[in-house]
């Protein structure tokens, strides 16, 4: 399994360990981690040996989430704990400062899966997203948006170089003598002109689009449903506390209730019939929410795979890049020498379709 894949999956299944499912599924210890932890987690690499004669490097990351403490805590004043179904409002009043990332678990076999996993931070108008799939290479980009459209899309030289790097470090055989160890070398070479540069894209990516409209239906469609179910009367009143919030079972009482109300929004969003395929009968898992992190948390299970999922209000300042860091799509081509942007897309989509 990709190492980054195993970072995250590990990281969504300790935020939610309190979850049966988790219980299940992780085998390393139980910390919580917000998303943007895991995206900084995820962008450092290793400074192992990469290839005879090649040193290895480690790229921090280019895009400094800064957090506003105070106003992340004032994000959660409308919360009574008391009322369960207060912490989805307020994170639904306010979805312009949210952390969130969801994996989708398929059973392949008895004791093996394939994981796919999202997760993006939200700074108003401006999205950064990391996806990772255990059956190929992870991806991040930004998108800038107005009035809810894109309208730029950014890719961070950092984020690339990271991937090469990791890469090169965790699996030589697969990529030496590939594009990846190709730009692994020109980054070297040309450091000082790369470090900290974004590539703006020319064209949207149709794909990046379809991400940020799933995401955002995917959001919309949880927090309804969960919204729903917690006021259900066969569900409201039997959350036990834990540290910092409650949580409520999926059982054969309250299970059969929250699928119902699943199938019912699921009608509204077509658009999330291929994610939302494991929400059938048959699962057992547990809806958490942390009052004092303002965290909403679900984990399910059943025979066909599983879902782990939250959504945190966290007030992040994601910079744009200053026209000093922009370099255009021909820019860096020009630079590099090819375009490594289209080539590791290409190679992400051929490791899958190999895989399948």
């Amino acid at each position: 399994m990709n190492k980054y894949v195993r970072i995250l999956s590990a990281a969504v299944l300790m935020s939610l360990s309190c979850l049966p499912t988790v219980s299940v599924l992780a085998e390393e210890g139980k910390v919580n981690i917000s998303p943007v932890e895991k995206i900084e987690e995820l962008i450092e690499t290793e400074t192992s040996e990469v290839v005879e004669e090649s040193e290895a490097i480690s790229t921090e990351e280019s895009i400094e989430f800064e957090e506003n403490v105070e106003a992340t805590a004032d994000l959660t004043e409308t919360v009574d704990p008391s009322v369960p179904h207060t912490l989805i409002a307020a994170i639904k009043d306010q979805q312009i400062h949210t952390t969130s990332d969801v994996t989708f678990f398929e059973n392949t076999s008895v004791d093996t899966f394939n994981e796919y996993s999202r997760a993006y931070i939200r700074d108003e108008d401006i999205y950064y997203f990391i996806m990772l799939d255990s059956q190929t290479l992870p991806e991040m980009f930004m998108l800038s948006l107005e009035d809810n459209e894109v309208m730029r899309s950014f890719t961070s030289v950092d984020d690339l170089m990271g991937l090469a790097a990791e890469a090169l470090n965790t699996d030589p055989e697969t990529y030496v003598g590939t594009i990846i160890e190709d730009f692994y070398q020109v980054s070297q070479e040309n450091m000082d002109l790369l470090t900290e540069k974004f590539v703006e894209e020319t064209e949207i990516n149709p794909a990046h689009e379809t991400v940020l409209r799933e995401t955002q239906a995917l959001d919309t469609f949880m927090l309804d449903v969960i919204a729903e179910w917690l006021q259900h009367e066969s569900v409201n009143g039997t959350g036990v506390e834990v540290d910092d919030g409650m949580v409520f079972g999926l059982d054969e009482v309250t299970e059969p209730v929250f699928a119902e109300i699943v199938a019912k929004h699921a009608a509204d969003y077509p658009e999330l019939e291929p994610l939302l395929a494991q929400f059938s009968t048959g699962y057992q898992g547990n809806v958490a929410l942390n009052f004092e992190l303002g965290e909403l948390g679900l984990g399910i299970v059943g025979a066909g795979g599983g879902i782990q999922y939250f959504i945190r209000l966290e007030e992040f300042e994601i910079p744009m890049p200053t026209d000093e860091q922009l370099l255009s799509k021909e820019e860096f081509v020009e630079l590099v020498g090819f375009d490594i942007i289209a080539e590791y897309r290409t190679m992400r989509s051929e490791i899958r379709e190999a895989a399948e």
